[in-house]
């Protein structure tokens, strides 16, 4: 398997995902939340996105298997905290995680994505 994988899907395909899963079980607020935030951000266009299983991974390029410069959040419904886990590349031992509650959650992701990726994620605010 050669060929480049990156995602085609759209950030609205994505939170529709979790809309989804939501109706199936409402613990997964926090995650709908959480992507739908991020998908209206007006710099989201500038990351590649693609989920697996119920985890949102995202990448400021295309990437190969999704295993390389990917950040991956997951929401642990259970404890009601999201996992952050960022790996450089793959097989590398030296990946930088934080787990947090769900109310710095937008926090968390804002920072990851502005210090690994180089994209601050700004808010526009209707009145």
């Amino acid at each position: 398997m050669d060929e480049e994988i990156h995602s085609r899907r759209s950030w609205q395909e994505i939170a529709d995902m979790y809309e989804q899963l939501v109706l199936r079980s409402p613990n997964w607020e926090p995650m709908r939340a959480l992507v739908r935030r991020l998908a209206a951000a007006p710099t989201a266009s500038e990351l590649e996105r693609n989920t697996s299983m119920f985890a949102l991974l995202i990448s400021n390029a295309p990437t190969r298997h999704w295993q390389e410069n990917v950040l991956r959040v997951a929401f642990l419904p259970d404890s009601q905290e999201f996992e952050f886990v960022y790996r450089h590349y793959h097989g590398d031992a030296n990946i930088t995680e934080k787990r947090c509650p769900v109310p710095e959650a937008w926090d968390t992701l804002s920072r990851f994505v502005r210090y690994k990726f180089g994209t601050l994620l700004t808010e526009e605010w209707s009145s």
